[in-house]
């Protein structure tokens, strides 16, 4: 659906595509910030902007089908012919910004294939170049070739730096670090309290193998598991329960009660529980995080980490927080002033703002 702006501006008319689905205002309170366009057009991170900026979202879920893509293309074909549309024959955008490399393949195909000019584009790469994975090569050489069309890219692990360096250093040259900020104001309110469950939100990426081999070990401490369904598993330890994915206002209300929160991860290079961490902490909440690559820029005092793949240590982990309410107290103020200081949306948006002014103002464009 493309969300238009109630604005234009001179020089500052952006087209964002998101790869996910992005719903009215009036839906609101069931999802987080960046799935919802308010009114008003200020949306998600650009409502942080020092100057004006219009911004015009069109994103990958305009069709019913849109889940086929994501499962089989792994990009968003009927994406691309909105925005070719957009771009060419309705108006001039000054630039676009796609927030996944899945947003922009078809998209840079139709580009170059009709030879048409395009505004500068900027790309967050949260895929880390198609996890890291050249030896996939089809799908690694679409993601190389789409981004040759950008102007800048963004990435939200310094790791996905370091393996561009490696495997594509002419994208690298182009590219830049950008912490993970989240909308803390949006969690500012929910009353948070020292429950009597764990939880693990589980939305996708997670280690379910050594959580639950933790949890055979630990019958005593309820744990609830949010975002995956109970047929998933063949069997659950007791006191573990699994609840299906839940609205953005009941999954602030599940995590602000639990006791701590665990996020168990897998090593690897795409850029996954990040958010899910930022939002543990700035409710208040003690978490302990597997130590990975796509969540090391963000582990410090204000959180328990762990070695990934290694239930032992995780369980010793739970036990110790579990127990110990004064280390839970310290790392809940702790977490709550990272994300204030370190990894806020306000923060995010003026880095990403200075990298989307030199993108419309270089002479090269």
């Amino acid at each position: 659906m493309l969300h238009r702006s109630p604005t234009r501006v001179h020089g500052r008319h952006v087209l964002f595509l998101p790869n996910w689905r992005v719903v009215p205002a009036r839906d609101g309170s069931k999802f987080q910030s960046p799935d919802v366009y308010p009114d008003d057009g200020r949306y998600w991170f650009f409502r942080n902007f020092k100057e004006e900026w219009s911004v015009d979202v069109l994103d990958a879920a305009w069709w019913p089908g849109w889940r086929l893509e994501e499962r089989y293309l792994h990009f968003y074909l009927t994406q691309a012919l909105p925005a070719l549309s957009a771009l060419s024959l309705l108006r001039r955008y000054n630039l676009v910004f796609a927030h996944g490399v899945q947003s922009v393949v078809a998209l840079s195909a139709m580009l170059r294939i009709l030879s048409l000019r395009h505004p500068p584009m900027v790309v967050v790469d949260p895929g880390a170049l198609n996890g890291g994975r050249p030896d996939r090569r089809l799908s690694f050489a679409a993601t190389r070739w789409a981004l040759a069309e950008a102007t800048s890219l963004i990435w939200h692990a310094s790791a996905s730096v370091e393996l561009c360096k490696t495997i594509c250093p002419e994208l690298a040259a182009r590219g830049t670090f950008i912490p993970l900020g989240i909308n803390d104001y949006e969690l500012a309110g929910v009353a948070s309290r020292d429950g009597d469950y764990v939880v693990c939100p589980g939305y996708a990426q997670r280690d379910w193998s050594t959580l639950l081999k933790a949890w055979a070990s630990l019958p005593t401490v309820p744990l609830k598991l949010i975002g995956v369904p109970e047929t998933q598993f063949t069997s659950l330890p007791t006191g573990v329960a699994a609840l299906p994915p839940l609205p953005f206002d009941e999954y602030r209300e599940c995590v602000a009660n639990a006791r701590l929160v665990i996020l168990p991860l897998p090593d690897g290079w795409a850029s996954w529980g990040q958010m899910t961490l930022l939002q543990a902490m700035a409710l208040g909440k003690p978490v302990i995080v597997s130590d990975v690559r796509p969540v090391s820029d963000y582990i410090g005092p204000w959180c328990h980490a762990v070695r990934p793949d290694n239930a032992e240590e995780l369980r010793h982990a739970v036990l110790r927080l579990w127990n110990d309410r004064a280390l839970r107290s310290r790392l809940s103020e702790a977490a709550k002033e990272a994300v204030a200081h370190h990894f806020s949306e306000r923060r995010m948006a003026v880095a990403f703002e200075a990298v989307m002014r030199d993108a419309v103002t270089s002479p090269a464009q």
